[in-house]
């Protein structure tokens, strides 16, 4: 061990001496030819300990180190360097309905595989060998706390229908306990089931979203996640955007091509496209086969993967809007253009120079009815309680010179983000490790640069290096870290020399979640602790939190789909005058 401590010792001094003698150039040590001083770093620096030609001594050493090093007072550093006031706080959100039956899926699953397997052998979740099943149901469990769709209805009611042939064979001996906790399984499940938003959730993988709107009633059956035709109508985020560009792009050419007959076409193409992208997710989970092995026919989940849309500047919709060839940019959107006609050409029977005044009324008609659908279009909630309440802070931001940095560990949750501040027309950029370094360098350039881009979305594993995000003066976290560290190294990409604005960082926390346990493990832990903990798996009390699967209370009765979401402050009009000016398109980033 002395050995080892000398030569690493040797080698720290040999580094010094190349800083004194190349770097800084100091004398005597840094010799020229025509120096008649041979001062040798080697000789009187290095201790006899170091080599056979060295014959240093503490005094020579500690004189020299003394010489080259200057020590600056935390009070002097300081002053110099006065940072803005840093403020951070806890948001405790109560969850949605929607939020909570999410974790007591989770539950669910956890209880149910704990009993039929009798906590033991390679059946139970919590074996040695299902580390990896177990793994990635805590990396969902996680997610769910902002939102989760990755159980379909054929996931839970094959474990339903394990839970209750497992009591009524009566094979294995159970406590009455275990019988409880079995049978309000089998309860959960069962409200799961009846759920028609969960449902919808699980089939598409979509974000809910309630919409005020005047749509037709055969519109809306179209539109709807539920197939709902009452308003507020239940409609996924991604529809709702493509409802937008049907709604802004539409110009009523003839009499007889109406706002409503194009909605419901392009509800229909919708729909198909929905199914379309719901169904390659379905074979991928049986990916992992040891989830699938699993006592009470219980799955780690698996939601389906979303890729992050991110910010590129494109054509002035709005300028589109108000101009006559609007008309190409409907036809572009259809799945069969028609060919543009020369300009040279003359207007048929039917052109706009031969219309009767009935088909002149019928389009003033159509634009009306379309004027009409944007006036009434308004988001009024979420499926998720912490989108909700980002969205209602980052629109309060929006309104002032302020800039958003938010963090998060689930492309996933950065995907629903970045919808969600689509619909609302707010510029964004994502900060993502799939990104090419070159993009990434572009966009922390654009953040910082760019007035109008309000919101950079960064995977928190990102924020450790060195990055100057200090235009940015409010930081949301949306799930709390477990290690400090990390944490604190996020807030400097904002709390940093060139700030000039107070920073205010919020984490936000859904109560009755897995997210309080690890607040107060943060906390308790030491700082030894931190450092063995690796994974959250390798905390003893939070791992005894898990694998005691606990369940929230849900409403006995049936309430309004509504009344299941996270409202927002108020009801968001999806038609805005700036909506549109700088509108993020959709890049695929694999």
């Amino acid at each position: 061990m002395e050995d080892l401590f000398n030569r690493q010792e040797r080698k720290d001094l040999e580094k010094l001496g190349n800083i004194a003698i190349s770097y800084l150039k100091a004398r005597p040590w840094a010799n020229r030819p025509e120096d008649k001083d041979t001062a040798s770093w080697v000789y009187h620096v290095m201790q006899p300990r170091h080599g056979s030609k060295s014959h240093g001594n503490l005094d020579c050493l500690r004189a020299t180190l003394e010489s080259m090093i200057i020590r600056h007072r935390p009070e002097d550093v300081q002053k110099d360097v006065a940072l803005p006031p840093l403020y951070q706080k806890v948001v405790y959100l109560d969850g949605s309905m929607q939020d909570i039956m999410s974790l007591n899926t989770f539950a669910m699953m956890i209880v149910g595989n704990a009993v039929t397997s009798e906590r033991k052998d390679v059946d139970y979740l919590f074996h040695a060998s299902q580390v990896k099943a177990l793994q990635s149901l805590v990396s969902n469990l996680r997610q769910a706390s902002f939102f989760w769709s990755g159980y379909t209805h054929s996931d839970i009611t094959s474990s339903l229908n394990t839970f209750k042939g497992f009591l009524e064979k009566g094979e294995v001996a159970v406590s009455d306990s275990d019988r409880k906790l079995l049978e309000t399984s089998i309860t959960v499940g069962k409200i799961i089931l009846r759920n028609r938003i969960s449902e919808a959730k699980s089939v598409f993988h979509e974000m809910p979203m309630y919409m005020e709107n005047n749509l037709s009633t055969e519109a809306k059956e179209i539109w709807a996640l539920d197939n709902g035709h009452a308003s507020p109508t239940l409609i996924g985020a991604s529809s709702i955007l493509a409802l937008r560009k049907v709604a802004s792009t539409y110009v009523s050419k003839t009499a007889t091509e109406s706002f409503t007959k194009r909605v419901l076409e392009e509800g229909r193409n919708n729909r198909r496209r929905m199914y379309r992208d719901a169904t390659p997710s379905m074979p991928n989970r049986n990916k992992d086969s040891a989830t699938h092995s699993l006592a009470g026919s219980v799955t780690a989940g698996n939601d389906s993967n979303k890729r992050l849309r991110t910010s590129r500047r494109t054509p002035n919709v709005a300028a589109a809007i108000r101009s006559p060839s609007t008309a190409t940019l409907r036809e572009s959107h259809t799945n069969s253009p028609t060919p543009k006609k020369s300009s040279s050409s003359k207007p048929g029977p039917s052109g706009a120079g031969h219309l009767s005044d009935a088909e002149k009324l019928n389009i003033l008609n159509n634009a009306i009815e379309c004027s009409d659908f944007k006036t009434s279009a308004k988001l009024v909630s979420t499926g998720s309680a912490k989108l909700s309440y980002l969205m209602d802070r980052i629109l309060a931001h929006s309104q002032t010179t302020e800039k958003v940095l938010i963090f998060y560990e689930s492309n996933n949750v950065a995907y629903y983000i970045g919808e969600a501040l689509e619909l609302l027309g707010i510029k964004h950029l994502f900060f993502a490790k799939t990104l090419k370094i070159k993009q990434r360098a572009d966009h922390i350039v654009e953040f910082n640069a760019d007035p109008e881009c309000k919101v950079l979305i960064m995977d928190v594993s990102q924020a450790a290096f060195g990055l100057d995000l200090s235009s940015a003066s409010r930081v949301y976290f949306i799930n709390p870290i477990l290690n400090p560290q990390i944490e604190a190294q996020a807030v400097k990409r904002a709390h940093r020399i060139g700030q000039s604005k107070p920073v205010y960082v919020e984490t936000l926390v859904l109560k009755g979640s897995i997210e309080e346990l690890i607040l107060t493990r943060r906390k308790d832990m030491s700082p030894e602790e931190h450092k063995k903990c690796k994974s959250i798996l390798d905390d003893d009390i939070i791992f005894d939190w898990i694998r005691n699967g606990r369940f929230l209370e849900l409403p006995s009765s049936d309430i309004p789909g509504s009344d299941q979401m996270a409202r927002l402050d108020s009801p968001q009009p999806l038609f805005r005058a700036n909506l549109f000016a700088s509108p993020p398109a959709v890049v695929l980033v694999d």
